[in-house]
């Protein structure tokens, strides 16, 4: 693989983890809502409910789960932050590809 395929790949590999961590708040309720509808469980902000899954009690952890959204308000500007300055080196990466190229 040339150097420029591998710094490609790496290059949306860094772009696919930048927007996991921007989106990992509401994965995180989005999980853990799938995880208590499977179970038939109730997940509320109002109260702690128990939700008993293979024996043991998951209510309050699914509860702090569901409150991950709230991480949004750090993750999505941190989210912005990283793709500029992924957007501004792969710019500036892919116009010196350009200028090395043969007419």
């Amino acid at each position: 693989m040339t150097r420029s395929g591998r710094q490609g790949i790496l290059f949306f590999i860094v772009l696919a983890a930048i927007l996991l961590i921007a989106a990992a708040p509401m994965l995180i309720a989005l999980l853990s809502a799938a995880i208590a509808d499977f179970n038939g469980c109730d997940v509320s902000m109002g109260a702690r409910t128990p939700c008993i899954i293979a024996g043991s009690d998951w209510g309050p952890t699914l509860l702090n789960w569901s409150l991950a959204p709230w991480f949004l308000f750090y993750t999505i500007p941190l989210g912005v932050l990283l793709l500029s300055v992924w957007l501004i080196v792969f710019l500036i990466r892919w116009s010196q590809s350009r200028s090395k190229r043969p007419s």
